[in-house]
């Protein structure tokens, strides 16, 4: 029974209830909540609320050291005890402030000696370092020491002396548990005392002091010291860089009581790191994202200094994060905050950068990084982009990243990050703080700056316009984030704010926001949402008496689940309170904590509108290592689908750089690296499939035969690289019967009865991309299409693609229907219209899924615009067949780029030779004629030497011109250009159903929001668990591009798992991971034990090859073992007749799909616990056969076709 301590109120009260006690909680009812279900925020006053304290440094001061400018931090929390969170503000320049929290939103500052004079203090963050129950205070200083002030529970505190021993720029305060001892230990991230051109006059600065000789870099020796102490200077074959360093990290071990040793962060931070120059560090976040109930930390570093990934072991120390799991950081990372942000369970991370929010605003700036594309198979480095980055947790121990996708790539020149559920809808929300005293991307200012030699700093930021920005608002919910409308309070005004901290600061239970602003009062945020709420605060046991590094979840009847993490500081210069406002999404709802250490509280019955305190339950056995009770785990899945055996065919693609872009600098793409292909064949006829590879340049093309089921790796390679068959890259590889090949040398055949690819001298000068083979005339002979993939140096320009018929020379009859057809990169012939010929899909770049029905004679109609596909005009790469809703007739479904993209989801690309110069130039361009690339990207898109000019002539064009205008009114030339547009960017299904009137159409399905987040090239169809339904395997990333354009990594390949209606599910964690740039994706159950198997080509890597371990066996429906059986084969359709009548999914055969790919021929057929009576076959010109099936009858043998 509850008993009440004092009167009870109702929820609705102004002031919250009493505490009821009950066994192990206690529980109040909030206060009356204020405004509209909708949420938002109101901004007070605060000089009229009682906190008057303004940030403000001189000018003097801040153009002498810019880095004050930088702002000064919030904390909020209960400091004496009386229910309300009180705010401290720090002072730098002046003395740090303690406004008492009185009610009602007014503040009464703390008297004189309540807290001691701490000059220069920017960050400060509110923990309990003693373990006595009251909240004590650290703050980060400038230019001194660190200083830890104790409190006592009234709201007073003494000095507890300097942390350490160092004078740094310290800026942000975290605080956990990282040995596991019970007390919190503190890590500083620290940034710089002053910069050097703020110490230093310019000419000493020059970088032309800098000499080389060979590989040797120096300076004068009068300033080795300088050099020696600020900079690290490297030649890395092409360009003498100089690299500012910042200042080491500190890190503070609580002996007890508070008592802190000062470490060298690298004697616990174990492993290889990124680089071991001290860096520029902003923010530092712990938070256990692993799941193994230890202190992570991910430190947010500014300019070129990558972000640290640190994995806590629990005992101090930490090893470096794996390079798989994260792949791309933010550049200048300013703050991270970590949360579960799309309500999976797992903890999520997003940092701040300062891309600005606006296309048009985008375009006047100016970034003087842009990291260069990787040469193929150089995956492992991490890299730095100009934006947020968001980071989902796989759950796994790797993260995809996924800003674009989520909406929250850009927020402008972006400060602190906090992650809550403002509105109260159960999906976490984030709001930023945004602006900077100077404008440093303006593109003309920086141009005005560079025209004087060696301008002292001061002079220099003179000439900077300010950024007053509106703080920026973004709201969660299943789809991602979308920006708050202005009526939803959040910003509001044009200024400068830095910290931001938050805590219920009037106990209605939802989260109240303040802003720390430059040269202006701090603003308060009141919240207005009035939905259902849970405020959850936890009493810890000593020492760490607020529960930090707990992990709380609550959970509805409908299995919604909340995830909170009850953390202290980490936000930038600023800390919260360490509380949990979760949505009230049901009359009752169900907790659960897991506590640092591992014990758990669950406690059902849990209702709206009450605060609840938790008590930590006294201790009890030890969990075992690495459990902890916690939701997820960083071991590998016990139980994964597939395993990888890629080890066993002991085989990399080699394919080395091209140049394309000396053909065309503005090139968005790298065509040289498209390959390679991937081919199932049985070339030696034993009724294994083995496996072919192609290659690009300087490689060869190698096939790894298959010993009865295990692939014997090294296998042998072609006389002669690919590329002399191919100009450039690698094609699909089919595998045809000898007697169709041609004449000797066209197409080029390798091994036995393999033909591998066709010579750029057949297709005039056309690259040949995808090629597929089938029986378009029945006549018993395959022929041959090959898709014209690019017009050498004329990219996107229309290229020709063929029929060859019989396996022969192009046949210019049967080849009219592709004059001029477009970029075609996937291909595959099946019976679309169910009339027993072969009829050619195709997946073009900037067109739309293209569909050429046959006669009956070899002869093609585009029948795109009749079937419903004329309107999807994309970027497909891909594209695949199956029968994916199980109706009998043939789906598609196409490969693409999703929507992780820096592009818009309807874009066009204007091309010609603009400036007359001979270089077919290129410019992607929003709706509105808008270039969607900056200024420099298009005068230069490659530094000096890597490749030519782009548009030189724009270099007239300011940057505010060039933001305002079209292209067309930059470049005149470009409104006559030729434009080509993609509406969509998704990886798409295309079910084929036809209407009342019997027409066929297909319906355009997009995949899961999993699959979208990274572009595809390899896609494959089959059955790939058994299950009876046909599933889909997508092959994804691509990492080339130009400097500027990003790599696209948040992928590792993709099992899509169908429901046999047309729907599909991401299957994450399969088994299946593909870090690098993974192109053709071909099955084949080679164990033969009736799963399907899956090999993935991957540009510049490893071949992957993964076994298929859980599967239900299917029925294996296999040619006759002798030569030429399997072309025979080619076009056949294939459907189980279950013994109750049923009908399982129709299954072709065919050679050459997907992308530059060939599926094994023989086909394995999930049965889905199913009992098999017979196989229905229809063969190429529609005669079907009914063959009997046994009850466990493994495998069945096709026999010859009719005729």
């Amino acid at each position: 029974m509850a008993t009440a301590l004092t009167g009870a109120a109702a929820c609705g009260d102004a002031r919250p209830g009493e505490w009821m006690e009950e066994d192990g909680h206690r529980w109040r009812e909030l206060s009356r909540a204020s405004g509209a279900a909708g949420g938002g925020y109101s901004r007070l006053d605060a000089a009229a609320r009682g906190i008057d304290f303004v940030y403000a440094v001189s000018v003097e001061d801040r153009t002498s050291n810019r880095i004050l400018a930088e702002g000064q931090g919030a904390a909020v929390g209960d400091v004496n005890g009386d229910g309300l969170a009180d705010i401290v503000l720090a002072g730098f320049q002046q003395p740090v402030r303690l406004y008492i929290n009185q009610g009602d939103w007014r503040f009464s500052k703390a008297p004189g000696g309540t807290l001691p004079e701490v000059a220069m203090a920017r960050g400060v963050t509110l923990a309990d370092a003693n373990g006595d129950g009251h909240l004590d205070m650290f703050l980060a200083v400038h230019g001194a020491p660190n200083r830890l002030l104790s409190g006592d529970g009234t709201g007073s505190f003494t000095d507890g002396g300097p942390l350490g021993s160092h004078s740094r720029g310290s800026v942000t305060f975290a605080v956990a548990d990282i040995d596991s001892d019970g007390d919190l230990d503190a890590y500083a991230s620290n940034y710089k005392t002053a910069r050097v051109d703020d110490q230093f006059p310019p000419e000493m600065l020059d970088i032309g002091l800098v000499t080389r000789d060979g590989d040797t870099v120096s300076v004068p020796e009068r300033l080795q010291e300088v050099y020696d102490q600020h900079y690290r200077i490297e030649f890395d074959g092409r360009f003498v860089r100089r690299f500012e360093l910042g200042e080491a990290d500190e890190l503070y071990i609580n002996q007890g009581g508070g008592m802190f040793r000062a470490v060298d962060p690298l004697e616990v931070l174990e492993g290889e790191p990124l680089s071991g120059d001290p860096a520029w560090g902003l923010a530092a976040k712990f938070a256990d994202w692993n799941g193994d109930g230890n202190a992570d930390l991910y430190v947010a570093n500014d300019f070129a200094t990558p972000d640290r990934i640190w994995l806590g072991r629990g005992d101090g120390s930490f090893e470096e994060a794996p390079w798989q799991a994260v792949r791309t950081t933010s550049l200048s990372s300013m703050a991270v905050a970590a949360a579960d942000l799309d309500r999976d369970g797992h903890v999520d991370l997003l940092t701040t950068d300062m891309l600005a929010r606006e296309p048009d605003e985008r375009r006047t700036q100016t970034h003087g990084f842009e990291a260069l594309p990787d040469p193929p198979g150089q995956i492992r480095e991490r890299v730095q982009v100009n934006r947020n980055t968001l980071q989902l947790n796989r759950g796994d121990g790797t993260f995809s990243e996924a800003a674009y996708q989520m909406g929250l790539p850009a927020s402008g020149w972006s400060w602190a990050a906090l992650a809550l559920d403002a509105d109260l809808d159960g999906w976490q929300d984030i709001l930023i703080a945004t602006g900077h005293l100077w404008n440093q991307l303006d593109g003309d200012a920086s141009a005005r700056i560079s025209q004087i030699p060696n301008p002292p700093a001061r002079q220099a930021l003179a000439m900077l316009p300010a950024l007053r920005q509106e703080n920026v608002a973004f709201l969660g919910g299943p789809g991602g984030f979308r920006p708050a409308a202005p009526e939803w309070g959040w910003g509001g005004e044009e200024d400068i704010t830095h910290g931001l901290a938050a805590g219920d600061l009037d106990q209605d239970g939802d989260l109240d926001v303040i802003a720390t602003r430059f040269g202006e009062p701090p603003v308060l945020y009141r919240n207005e949402s009035s939905s259902p709420r849970i405020l959850v605060r936890l009493a810890g046991r000593p020492p760490n008496t607020r529960g930090i590094g707990a992990r709380i979840t609550l959970t509805g009847p409908d299995s919604v689940v909340q995830l909170r993490l009850i953390s202290a500081g980490g936000d930038y210069l600023s800390s919260s309170d360490p509380v949990a406002s979760l949505a009230a999404l049901a009359e009752e709802s169900r907790l659960r904590v897991i506590w640092p250490g591992g014990a758990v509280t669950e406690l059902g019955g849990i209702r709206a509108n009450r605060e609840y305190e938790l008590h930590q339950p006294p201790p009890g056995p030890t969990p075992p290592a690495g459990s902890k009770g916690h939701l997820d785990s960083r071991s590998p899945l016990a139980d994964p689908w597939f395993e990888d055996v890629s080890a066993l065919l002991g085989h990399v693609h080699t394919d080395t750089t091209h140049h394309r872009r000396s053909l065309q600098p503005l090139l968005p793409l790298a065509l040289d690296r498209l390959g390679p292909g991937v081919t199932w064949a049985d070339p030696d006829s034993d009724g294994d499939a083995d496996l072919v590879v192609g290659a690009g340049a300087g490689g060869v093309v190698v096939m790894i035969p298959n010993r009865h089921g295990e692939p014997a790796g090294g296998g042998f390679g072609a006389e002669i690289p690919l590329t002399e068959v191919l100009e450039v890259d690698a094609a699909t590889l089919l595998p045809l019967p000898r007697d169709g090949a041609g004449e000797p040398g066209f197409p080029v055949r390798f091994g036995a009865g393999l033909t591998m690819g066709i010579g750029s001298r057949e297709t005039g000068g056309v690259s040949a991309g995808p090629m597929s083979a089938a029986d378009i005339d029945l006549d018993g002979v395959l022929d041959l299409f090959v898709g014209g993939r690019e017009m050498p140096g004329r990219y996107p320009r229309a290229a020709d693609s063929y029929i060859l018929r019989s396996g022969s020379r192009p046949d210019p009859r049967l080849s009219e229907p592709f004059r001029s057809l477009g970029l075609v990169s996937g291909s595959l012939f099946t019976d679309i219209d169910l009339d027993g010929d072969p009829d050619l899909a195709l997946a073009l770049e900037w067109g739309p899924p293209t569909v050429f029905l046959n006669d009956g004679a070899g002869g093609f109609t585009d029948a795109t615009e009749r079937l419903g596909l004329a309107g999807l005009s994309g970027r497909w790469n891909g594209i695949a067949a199956a029968d994916f809703n199980g109706d009998g007739r043939q789906d598609l479904a196409l490969s693409a780029w999703g929507n992780n993209l820096d592009l818009p989801s309807t874009y066009s690309v204007v091309h010609g030779d603009f400036n007359r110069d001979g270089v077919w130039d290129v410019v992607e361009v929003d709706p509105g004629g808008y270039p969607l690339r900056g200024r420099d990207a298009l005068v230069r898109p490659w530094p000096l030497g890597e490749a030519g000019p782009g548009l030189p002539e724009l270099v007239t064009v300011s940057y505010a011109d060039f933001a305002a205008r079209p292209l067309a009114q930059s470049l005149p030339a470009a409104a006559s250009a030729q434009r080509l547009t993609a509406s969509t960017l998704l990886h798409t299904v295309l079910l084929a159903e036809t209407g009342q009137g019997g027409e066929l159409r297909f319906r355009a399905v997009p995949l899961p929001a999993g699959a979208q987040r990274s572009p595809a090239f390899g896609i494959a169809a089959a059955d790939l668990d058994g299950d009876g339904n046909e599933d889909l395997l997508l092959a994804q990333n691509s990492y080339g591009g130009r400097p500027g354009t990003p790599r696209y990594d948040g992928g590792r390949s993709l099992w899509l798992r169908g429901d046999g209606r047309g729907n599909f599910e991401a299957v994450e964690n399969a088994g299946i991971a593909v870090y690098g740039d993974a192109r053709a994706v071909a099955l084949a159950d080679y164990g033969q034990d009736g799963r399907v198997d899956v090999a993935i080509g991957v540009n510049g890597g490893a071949t992957r090859l993964y076994r298929n371990l859980r599967a239900r066996p299917g029925l294996r429906v296999s040619p006759p073992v002798r030569p030429g059986a399997a072309a025979l084969a080619v076009g056949t359709r294939l459907r189980v007749i279950y013994d109750d009548g049923r009908l399982g999914p129709a299954r072709e055969i065919r050679m050459g799909e997907g992308y530059r790919a060939v599926n094994e021929v023989a086909q394995t057929l999930g049965l889905g616990g199913g009992v098999p009576a017979a196989l229905q076959v229809t063969w190429p010109g529609g005669v079907v056969d009914t063959l009997t099936v046994t009850p466990g009858q493994p495998e069945l043998v096709l026999p010859e076709p009719p005729g």
